[in-house]
């Protein structure tokens, strides 16, 4: 079994992702990490660590410019 984190899970995108591999779930696990897990870094920590694979959708895609770049920087790092 692979476990597959996924940011942005409730997003577009991370939402078709986990609905794909809900259709393979004898092969694949889903680790859904929220937007709150990134502001409890231990949280987040624990739930990295049971992950094979992480494949990272989360980010901001409307208001300020600047706000936009800030925030996607930010939950990349």
């Amino acid at each position: 079994m692979i476990h597959v984190g996924i940011t942005g899970s409730s997003g577009f995108v991370g939402s078709h992702l986990r609905f794909f591999l809900y259709e393979k779930r004898n092969e694949y696990k889903c680790v859904q990490i929220e937007q709150e897990d990134f502001s409890h870094p231990e949280k987040l920590t624990q739930k990295l660590g049971t992950c094979d694979v992480v494949v990272h959708l989360a980010g901001l895609n409307r208001g300020d410019e600047n706000e936009i770049y800030d925030t996607n920087i930010l939950l990349t790092n």
